[in-house]
């Protein structure tokens, strides 16, 4: 049987522009070949699509959509913008549930791509460039101030949105740029200082204006080792940013319904050909739904794959397409020629065979291969569930822990030896490979261990936690927080701080024999680098105490002060213009600022 019979196999071979969403005909395509996965169907509908509608306003943020090259971030920007920009287009989606919710952005907004290139330009100045070329195409007349003219952006945010609503009364102005976190990766310190604040403007502007910003970017933005010198800033920007994350569960599920499509008779006789492999392999059984869904395609391909540093290597649908189309070829051509030899069955009929010696000699490579393959079984008997094992937990720990390297020495020179059929036919290689295999796997249930008891809480730090969760004063602070001219950042940072321990009790080796990740919490310590320096414990204690200095400041800092509404109000209308919640908010600023007093930290605070 062949791959073909098995896999309704669609190529990946190229890479999205963002700015093909342009082209009607393209931005079409684009859409209907957009495989939705239950957990992104979640995003679109319950983050995407509320952040970007203007009919009922919230606390409209800047979006970044975060996934590593070739998982599909940048067609997920082009979907996203297409349907903001084309109203028919949310038919196309293959999601009906999505396409209902779309509903509230489709054909809503005018829409300016950019890609950001090699470029030494501000973040300023690229943004507002290509804003200004944009507007000029759609009818509307607006140039930015120069960027040592203005102390700050927002209000030129907010003229060049009146200008807009003169040409486009009923549409919002969306801006869509890929590869932001390569271009930030370049700026020097100060230069990367501007281009946050900018990025901090652009979010904030959102909450106010029917513009909409959408940026693409390669990893979690604040998470970057690279940028620490500049937290503060960072973490300005986070609170007007919301992350739409492209997990491993949105690519497998890309991988599995489009570019190794199956229909439910293909996914029976995979079924019936993995079963009796199970036994083999650790978690198999378990997991025998994802394998066959996957096949040809080990499930955890796809998590060591994001590990590769080269980016070229890390465009993972577009490798595996060219992959899977090598492998069909080469097997597909020694497997029809085998198929022709079967009717020479008879001295006469070898008389007329059609082949000549170099014909038959072609085919060493692929008769070379299958005896190859069927050496490689047997020993994958032997030693695929180990290495397995070893594989995944390759892929769990931190990027430079010393496990990593002692296990790529050793899996170097398992693999020299697998390469060298003399060696490899050895009696006692086997079982020297599994020695070596097993103490690597006992060496990092250890270090897991050790790793797990740092990162989580245990029981006593829970129930802290709790009680530090129900504190009556963090529910007051919350209720104080719907005012809009509280500092809610802080309160925010904490909260999420809190949330961001989590607790953990009794991993024990036996369950870490069957798995490399903890059954009950899935530690994964690679993915919890902010957990690295500090243990759970002594981040618990530092939160408590934070949270007292906290809220002792803030108390502190509370004046009361009487406002009038009416005199307020007479104030705001002097000028002839509609008050607007901005301009009220700038009013109570100016008029409150002599009689309230700022405090270490803590941002100014006032209450009528």
């Amino acid at each position: 049987m062949k791959y073909g019979d098995l896999i309704q196999f669609e190529p990946i071979e190229s890479v999205v522009q963002l700015r093909d969403t342009d082209e009607a005909a393209a931005a079409r395509q684009l859409v209907q070949t957009y495989v939705i996965s239950e957990e992104m169907a979640e995003k679109l509908i319950s983050l995407v699509v509320p952040q970007l509608q203007f009919d009922q306003p919230i606390d409209n943020k800047g979006l970044l959509v975060v996934g590593n090259y070739g998982t599909g971030k940048s067609h997920l920007m082009s979907v996203i913008s297409a349907l903001a920009e084309n109203g028919d287009l949310a038919t196309y989606l293959n999601d009906k549930s999505v396409a209902s919710a779309a509903g509230k952005i489709s054909g809503r907004f005018k829409v300016v791509r950019t890609e950001i290139g090699a470029t030494t330009m501000s973040l300023r100045n690229i943004l507002v460039a290509e804003l200004e070329e944009h507007l000029t195409a759609m009818g509307v007349s607006y140039s930015f101030p120069p960027a040592d003219k203005v102390s700050n952006n927002k209000r030129s945010f907010e003229e060049m949105m009146t200008a807009f609503h003169q040409e486009h009364p009923d549409h919002g102005l969306l801006l869509v740029v890929d590869e932001l976190l390569d271009y930030l990766r370049t700026r020097k310190d100060q230069e990367l200082i501007l281009d946050l604040n900018f990025l901090r403007e652009i979010g904030e502007v959102c909450k106010d204006l029917r513009f909409r910003f959408i940026a693409g970017v390669q990893e979690a933005i604040f998470d970057r080792p690279r940028f620490s010198f500049v937290a503060d800033s960072i973490r300005r920007v986070k609170d007007r940013f919301e992350q739409i994350l492209i997990a491993r569960k949105d690519v497998k599920f890309v991988v599995a319904e489009r570019l190794l499509k199956k229909t439910a008779d293909q996914q029976v006789k995979i079924r019936e050909y993995l079963t009796p492999f199970a036994k083999f392999y650790g978690r198999m059984n378990e997991r025998m739904d994802e394998f066959v869904r996957l096949f040809p395609v080990h499930p955890d391909y796809i998590d060591t794959f994001e590990r590769v540093s080269a980016v070229e290597k890390r465009e993972v649908l577009k490798t595996l397409s060219l992959a899977m189309k090598k492998l069909r070829g080469k097997l597909d051509e020694t497997k029809t020629f085998l198929e022709s030899l079967q009717a020479y069955t008879t001295t006469g009929k070898l008389k007329n065979f059609r082949y000549d010696a170099s014909e038959v000699t072609a085919q060493r490579s692929g008769l070379e291969s299958l005896a190859e393959i069927k050496s490689l079984e047997e020993l994958v008997v032997d030693l695929g569930s180990t290495a397995s094992y070893l594989s995944t937990a390759e892929a769990v720990l931190p990027t430079g822990h010393d496990w990593i390297d002692i296990m790529k020495a050793a899996r170097d020179e398992v693999l020299a030896q697998i390469g060298d059929p003399a060696k490899r036919s050895v009696s006692v290689f086997r079982q020297q490979t599994q020695r070596k295999l097993g103490n690597l796997k006992m060496a990092y249930r250890l270090a897991y261990l050790s790793m797990h008891a740092k990162a989580r809480l245990g029981v006593n730090e829970d129930k802290r936690k709790a009680q530090l969760r129900g504190d009556e004063r963090l529910k007051n602070l919350q209720k104080l927080s719907t005012i809009d001219l509280m500092p809610r950042q802080y309160l925010s940072d904490f909260q999420n701080r809190l949330a961001g321990l989590k607790s953990c009790f009794a991993p024990t080796e036996q369950e870490l024999e069957a798995s490399p990740v903890c059954p009950h919490c899935n530690f994964k310590p690679g993915a919890e680098s902010r957990l690295r320096g500090t243990p759970a414990a002594t981040m618990l204690d530092n939160l408590d105490q934070d949270f007292i200095h906290a809220l002792q400041g803030v108390l502190s800092g509370l004046t009361k002060l009487s406002v009038k509404i009416a005199d307020l109000r007479d104030a705001l209308l002097s000028g002839g213009s509609p008050a607007t919640p901005a301009g009220c908010q700038a009013e109570l600023r100016r008029r409150t600022s002599s009689a309230t007093s700022p405090f270490p930290e803590i941002p100014r605070l006032w209450m009528p």
